[in-house]
């Protein structure tokens, strides 16, 4: 964790470290989310094509999840359907 000091014009210092750790130069954007239950973020700033893959993915897994679920339902029905011909 680390401390750092507002000015009196609203900025913040991101500590070196950190700046080294994420590759963060002079002139890149952040992007400050205010969580409603985990507080503020700050996270690379995203371009509106990366934000879209980003999106992408998940409606992809999300998709994937479905299409999974639906056929382990579909699974399920067929050996009851199976199991009560024998």
């Amino acid at each position: 964790m680390t401390t750092v000091n507002i000015s009196n014009h609203g900025r913040i210092t991101i500590p070196s470290e950190i700046r080294k750790k994420y590759g963060w130069k002079d002139g890149d954007k952040v992007m400050i989310i205010d969580h409603p239950l985990e507080g503020i973020k700050i996270l690379p700033h995203l371009t509106e094509e990366s934000l879209e893959s980003i999106i992408d993915k998940e409606l992809g897994i999300k998709i994937a999840k479905e299409i999974s679920k639906e056929r382990k339902k579909e699974i399920k029905l067929e050996k009851e359907r199976l199991y009560k011909k024998n």
